[in-house]
């Protein structure tokens, strides 16, 4: 089985959970918090696409040639909205009353798109592990890491492993 690194798939569901947090009660949480965790999925987004661009590995391959090409499409849009919604988030922080409004409508229309997308990528994920059988979520999960393999932060999250 084709698996993601360690790395890759703590900062795939720490990002995953803030976003679910933003997305939830990002409207209720104190704005502080809102922008910091805003800021921290940027530098968790930042760091996954860095992997993804430096090694091939990262990505597990598929049989199936349509549904490689939908997956790949499906994550670059979300990784677009999520960049798009943190753009205009940080818009927000700075623009004047008279522009604010066109910004926030933007920011929360993205919002909607982007639950529209993790609703689908969830579906997707639910299918491929129970319909298809083919272990994708596996794939995404934390696996005990033999004590003669490399990993960098192991003695951070050690306790996860």
């Amino acid at each position: 089985m084709n698996r993601y690194g360690p790395v890759f798939i703590i900062l795939h569901w720490l990002s995953a959970g803030m976003i679910l947090i933003q997305l939830s009660i990002g409207r209720l949480i104190p704005m502080s918090l809102h922008v910091l965790l805003g800021v921290l999925i940027g530098f968790m987004m930042i760091a996954r696409l860095v992997m993804r661009f430096q090694s091939n590995n990262q990505r597990p391959h598929t049989d199936q040639p349509v549904a490689h090409k939908l997956a790949i499409i499906a994550h670059r849009i979300i990784y677009g909205l999520i960049f798009s919604i943190i753009i205009s988030g940080a818009g927000l922080l700075v623009a004047r009353n008279n522009v604010s409004e066109a910004i926030l409508s933007l920011h929360n229309g993205l919002i909607d798109v982007l639950f529209l997308m993790v609703g689908l990528h969830v579906i997707a994920a639910v299918f491929h592990q129970f319909i298809l059988k083919d272990r994708l979520l596996s794939k995404m999960w934390i696996q005990k890491i033999k004590e003669n393999e490399h990993f960098p932060f192991r003695h951070y999250i050690g306790f996860l492993l």
